[in-house]
């Protein structure tokens, strides 16, 4: 379809009618896809703060009562993180995260490929999946790791905390365990948490799997692409994003004003963003 270029409020309501199609459209299986990964990661999640309580019953400083004890906080910390190496569910945690973001890469990917009919052009939707594939294992290398917000990461940092304090002030157990469940209902364990997640991984692998195609269909046919960002239009919508959205069409190369490339936004994980493309003459007028 194209749009009258005399016509500037016909290519504003043209922008917005895509802008709320795509947004019905994507956002429907991104719910799916969202809340499918949220119920597993909440299994895993319970799982571990199950374990983690149950282990903790073992530490020493639960059964010595030595001030002297209590204060070695190194012995303490090495004992607690020695503990915490052998948390479990952490592969499960990354497989489920990894093949759900390879199902939203290629579901992003194909969208794009059917949008631009690239099939015409020569270019096969199999070509996908190597992409897909390798997003799929950068998903379970940083998730398996101890990098800089990886889950095992998070999770240790806060467990490390609440079990240090309890060796510090002598606090029971049975204390110690109220605390770790409350991570259930607003910490590390908490549905927040893993709906945090699932929408972040989920989100982004739907965008790049896009901008790879759109990545793909520039280099094979020398296509001029410009994209537009579109929030959901409600009231989280962030300023941000709002303010991304409010610049229209732009180049395919620039930058959005919060400096992202593509939605959903780098810096916020609950973002719920996507990025329209479309193609473009010389002008700049959509094709």
């Amino acid at each position: 379809m194209c749009i009258d270029n005399h016509t500037i409020k016909d290519a504003e309501d043209y922008v917005l009618f895509k802008a709320a199609a795509l947004k019905q459209e994507n956002g429907k299986f991104k719910a799916v896809s969202e809340a499918r990964l949220q119920r597993k990661l909440n299994r895993s999640f319970k799982a571990q703060m199950e374990w983690i309580i149950e282990k903790a019953a073992e530490l020493s400083f639960f059964n010595n009562k030595s001030l002297i004890l209590r204060l070695e906080r190194k012995a303490v910390q090495d004992e607690i993180n020695k503990m915490l190496d052998e948390l479990p569910e952490n592969q499960e945690i990354a497989e489920n995260i990894a093949n759900s973001g390879k199902t939203a890469y290629s579901k992003g990917a194909k969208t794009l490929y059917l949008k631009f009919g690239m099939d015409a052009v020569g270019l096969d939707f199999d070509l996908v999946n190597p992409y897909a594939i390798d997003y799929l294992n950068a998903k379970k290398t940083l998730h398996l790791s101890d990098y800089r917000g990886s889950i095992k990461r998070t999770t240790k940092k806060q467990i490390l905390k609440i079990l240090t304090e309890a060796a510090e002030t002598g606090q029971s157990y049975q204390e110690t365990g109220r605390k770790i469940r409350a991570q259930g209902a607003e910490g590390v364990f908490s549905r927040f948490r893993s709906e945090m997640i699932a929408t972040n991984e989920i989100g982004h692998a739907y965008g790049e799997g896009s901008h790879k195609m759109v990545d793909i269909y520039k280099r094979e046919t020398g296509a001029m692409m410009q994209k537009y960002w579109i929030t959901v239009q409600d009231e989280r919508v962030t300023p941000e994003c709002a303010a991304n959205e409010s610049v229209g069409w732009i180049g395919y190369d620039e930058h959005f004003p919060s400096g992202d490339d593509i939605a959903p936004r780098s810096t916020n994980p609950r973002c719920r963003c996507d990025c329209g493309y479309r193609r473009v003459d010389t002008q700049g007028n959509p094709l």
